[in-house]
């Protein structure tokens, strides 16, 4: 399923085909923004998630976009930098009339962003990367469907304190970020509330060798080790933390993490046992319809990437944008978008575990969650729990 393409043609497949759907009949079509990082450091973590946005857009578009109308998706790349996400979020708004933006990447990009949706009453909806701090249950006009930080840390550290029977020493690795900071704080204080010992291991983003990281867990003596992390950092910490002779559960936060470079990464520490992800969405190889039709689409139309849990984010992000704007009608602004979106209850079905709901007091929603093991005999990950739902009242 993976294909290459050349710079033109990769452009053309995030851009071209949505303006060009068959569907619109030169009707004026939905337009809607995409900002995220596509050439910076987690550019491996995001550019999949668009990958799947990409092509339930292109899907719909092809069989009659929303009442005859395509809905056009404008992408822009922010480079992981906060004042080029604002510049960007600016242009979007006020050039292109865009009137929603979707995506977004880190959460040190995403204030800036909000900001600048309050300020033009233009709704931005993130798919994951989120924390409290940055993103308030009620901020106006801002949105998260997926993997908040402090949710995602809350969950983890239940999964793990069950998963090792609540006692021993769980140690949380992440990033020195918001994000990282967020995540680690609830995972270790969900533990420490099940009666395990809690440490954690905090490095700088721009990490590439992880052999220090991977003594500095070990040493620890960790009876489970949460990750919330980005793809590479992902793969870095898992191969030195085995390198380095911890052979215990490693449950990995499915923050834009693809299975494959989880299954690579195991396989070359030698040690592809106790590999866990946890994830508000499901994963690649999940039965349903809706997973059926995300994989009919890669089959159709090709990706660049290897096809993962971060295309079905974004394919689960697409069908809450199908869906309020479907609501909305055409014409539709930001205003009347973000009335839609803060009384809002979308079931998109086997890709996530619930129906995603909003109030105008709740932008986050309750969310289910749930654990998944490899299974190295497979070569796949399968449920290890059920769907978990996890409160977003911190």
């Amino acid at each position: 399923m993976k294909r290459t393409f050349s710079t033109a043609c990769r452009l053309g497949t995030l851009l071209l085909p949505l303006a060009l759907a068959p569907a619109a009949h030169g009707a004026d079509p939905f337009k809607i923004g995409y900002i995220t990082d596509l050439s910076g450091p987690f550019r491996d973590a995001y550019a999949p998630v668009l990958e799947g946005f990409q092509l339930y857009i292109r899907s719909l578009n092809e069989s009659g976009g929303i009442d005859g109308r395509s809905v056009e998706v404008l992408v822009r790349d922010d480079q992981l930098n906060a004042s080029r996400s604002t510049a960007l979020a600016i242009e979007l708004i006020t050039g292109e009339e865009v009137n929603s933006l979707w995506g977004l990447s880190l959460s040190s990009t995403h204030a800036a962003v909000y900001q600048t949706a309050e300020r033009y009453e233009t709704p931005a909806v993130a798919n994951f990367s989120g924390i409290e701090a940055v993103l308030p249950p009620a901020k106006p006009y801002a949105y998260s469907i997926g993997h908040v930080f402090q949710v995602a840390g809350k969950v983890s550290g239940r999964m793990a304190a069950d998963l090792v029977g609540g006692s021993g020493m769980l140690v949380c690795v992440s990033v020195e970020s918001a994000g990282g900071f967020a995540g680690c704080e609830h995972t270790r204080k969900t533990a420490e509330e099940a009666g395990m010992q809690t440490d954690q291991v905090l490095f700088p983003p721009p990490t590439a060798e992880f052999s220090a990281i991977g003594q500095l867990v070990a040493e620890k003596k960790p009876a489970a080790v949460v990750t919330h992390l980005g793809s590479a950092q992902v793969a870095g910490v898992l191969r030195a933390a085995r390198g380095a002779g911890y052979e215990g559960p490693i449950l990995i936060g499915a923050h834009g993490v693809p299975e494959g470079d989880i299954i690579q990464a195991a396989k070359a520490a030698a040690n592809e046992e106790g590999i866990y992800l946890f994830s508000r969405f499901a994963v690649r190889d999940s039965e349903g319809e809706e997973m059926d039709a995300l994989r009919a689409a890669v089959e159709k139309y090709g990706v660049e990437n290897e096809l993962s849990n971060s295309h079905v984010m974004g394919w689960g992000l697409a069908a809450v944008a199908q869906d309020v704007l479907s609501k909305c009608g055409f014409p539709c602004d930001g205003p009347a978008l973000n009335e839609i979106l803060e009384s809002s209850e979308i079931d998109i079905g086997s890709v996530m575990g619930g129906a995603i709901r909003f109030t105008s007091e709740d932008h986050y929603g309750e969310s289910e969650w749930r654990l998944y093991r490899y299974d190295s005999a497979n070569g796949n990950f399968v449920p290890e729990s059920d769907w978990i739902a996890v409160s977003s009242k911190l």
